[in-house]
């Protein structure tokens, strides 16, 4: 998981140099049981966020099923943005369209 943390934390600190706006959705609950999820921004201090966002999570903390949460993030996806997806996503299906990174 640390190695995941970090990785997602590069490419999104290599993304908000480039200019790019970051909408950061973790499958992980929060204890509002709400998916994390920070909003897009364009900010340096987006940066600091998502760091934080993600040292706070607990590999014994509560998730979705990987299917549950792609179906949340895939209807919720702004149609101008292009979803990034770090580590391993359910089979695509033909409507959906998003990049991969699998470390």
């Amino acid at each position: 998981m640390e190695n995941l943390i970090e990785y997602t934390v590069s490419v999104c600190m290599h993304l908000i140099k480039d200019g790019c706006k970051v909408e950061l959705w973790v499958n992980y609950l929060t204890d509002q049981k709400k998916v994390l999820k920070l909003d897009n921004d364009i900010d340096r201090s987006q940066l600091k966020k998502i760091i934080s966002a993600l040292s706070m999570l607990n590999p014994n903390g509560a998730f979705l099923s990987t299917d549950q949460f792609y179906k949340l993030g895939f209807s919720k996806t702004d149609s101008k943005s292009l979803p990034l997806i770090i580590g391993t996503p359910p089979q695509m299906q033909k409507h959906q369209q998003w990049l991969q990174i699998k470390r």
